[in-house]
């Protein structure tokens, strides 16, 4: 079990509505149970894992907005999904 740790936050950009919301459901349910595996098996450098959802379906500018944010206030250096 990993304890103590500052975890490494990674987003992860789906769309949570729209015709993609779907569909990227699977992708999140599949990110965190990779992170979970990751996790168990004692995170990264012995720090865990954990993903931050951005909803890529939102207007362009409200995305970027976020990306912005989560880089400024949590350090966030890792995305992944798509972008338009």
């Amino acid at each position: 079990m990993l304890r103590h740790r500052p975890p490494i936050f990674t987003a992860l950009l789906t769309d949570q509505r729209g015709p993609l919301e779907e569909a990227s459901k699977t992708v999140r349910l599949a990110a965190n149970i990779a992170a979970d595996e990751i996790n168990e098996a004692g995170g990264i450098q012995g720090r865990p894992l954990k993903f931050v959802n951005i909803d890529s379906g939102l207007p362009e500018e409200r995305v970027k907005d976020h990306v912005r944010d989560l880089i400024d206030r949590m350090g966030i250096t890792t995305f992944f999904g798509p972008w338009r």
